[in-house]
């Protein structure tokens, strides 16, 4: 089954898509452009290098991030990006990361990382798991 077609000069094609993120870190929506896509389809799978770390996220008490970042590619609608099923947010990606995201039709899942989140005081892992530390104490929960 084919999903998309090739085409020549960077836009479509077989494999993973390349495209730089320069969005700056406090932004929800991290825009990106890739020549010729005009819809995206279940099972793209995009790589993209972000010129910035991430600092847009909101998440409760519970560590569950409830504003994500979103990923929005030329003019289609944005996406959020999600990692684990666990929408992302602040510190997801440091400055000069290359992610990559299989986009599911209704989310971009990052497959590349394992952090969902990250800040002075917690990081919470793909598999829900997560650190949180107060400059003495550091709690691990499984």
């Amino acid at each position: 089954m084919i999903l998309f077609e090739t085409c020549e000069g960077g836009g479509v094609g077989n494999g993973a898509l390349y495209a730089e993120c320069s969005t700056a870190s406090n932004v929800q929506d991290k825009k990106i452009v890739i020549e010729d896509l005009e819809e995206l389809k279940p099972g793209m799978t995009f790589n993209v290098k972000f010129i910035n770390a991430n600092t847009f996220g909101t998440y409760d008490s519970n560590y569950v991030v409830g504003t994500p970042p979103t990923l929005q590619i030329n003019e289609l609608p944005a996406k959020p990006i999600k990692c684990g099923g666990r929408n992302v947010g602040v510190g997801f990606v440091a400055a000069g990361d290359i992610h990559t995201f299989v986009y599911d039709g209704t989310a971009f899942n990052d497959v590349t990382s394992d952090v969902v989140f990250k800040n002075a005081n917690a990081i919470m892992y793909r598999s829900g798991a997560y650190n949180t530390w107060n400059g003495s104490d550091l709690n691990f929960v499984f």
